[in-house]
């Protein structure tokens, strides 16, 4: 009996406590504080680079950056340094990226890194990766990079 009551007792501290939030809710907007924080606003995009590139830029902050950015704890530049060198690590810095190859690795997976199938990552949009990749350097040094 006692513990029939107990658990009455909770169900009932339960459901107080839900009340209790959704009135707080329904009092008016949450104080400035709670707000969700605003997004990130993102790199301007330099003039001079086509609109694949642009979009091949924009598809590589969301595909490849993790892992292939520039920085400490980038699993694909870390893989890369101790293969081709520190100065050779960066894909975005790289100019001598073969189109064929990068589009095989993403592909097929090269060591560590797992491929990515065409529903992850569509041919056209790997296409534009490797166009932003490509990209003359003078719209390299004009986003930030260091050719």
């Amino acid at each position: 009996m006692n513990a029939r009551l107990l658990n009455r007792a909770a169900t009932l501290v339960v459901l107080s406590l839900g009340l209790l939030a959704t009135s707080a809710q329904a009092d008016g907007p949450a104080p400035a504080a709670a707000a969700a924080p605003a997004a990130p606003v993102a790199a301007p995009v330099p003039e001079n680079l086509t609109p694949a590139q642009a979009e091949g830029r924009q598809l590589y902050g969301v595909h490849c950056i993790y892992c292939h950015g520039a920085g400490p704890g980038r699993a694909g530049t870390t893989a890369l340094a101790r293969r081709v060198g520190k100065d050779r690590a960066v894909l975005e810095a790289r100019d001598d990226l073969d189109r064929a190859y990068v589009q095989y690795v993403v592909r097929h997976g090269l060591n560590a890194m797992l491929p990515l199938r065409r529903t992850e990552l569509t041919d056209a949009e790997l296409g534009r990766i490797v166009d932003w990749l490509q990209r003359p350097r003078a719209a390299q040094t004009a986003s930030g990079a260091k050719p």
